[in-house]
């Protein structure tokens, strides 16, 4: 079982290698599955967007949507278009 997030990408970035055995690639591939079975297609949507956009959630970040300040922002935007 995978303790931890890190471990987890650390698996991932390791079959990025071309030297990786397919024992490996299989047990993170049973890993992964496991993980990521209880996604629903809205949650699959949700990631396959932000991937997309990722300018544009990265924007989103650097504006500090959450703070006062940041909602401000957001609507004087939204106001000019």
């Amino acid at each position: 079982p995978i303790d931890n997030d890190d471990e987890l990408i650390g698996r991932l970035k390791r079959l990025r290698d071309e030297n990786c055995s397919l024992k490996e690639i299989t047990q993170t591939y049973e890993i992964v599955k496991r993980q990521f079975q209880n996604l629903s297609t809205q949650h699959l949507q949700l990631i396959k967007t932000s991937l997309e956009c990722s300018n544009t959630v990265q924007m989103m970040k650097k504006s500090d949507l959450y703070s006062p300040h940041g909602r401000r922002r957001f609507q004087e935007l939204r106001d000019n278009l």
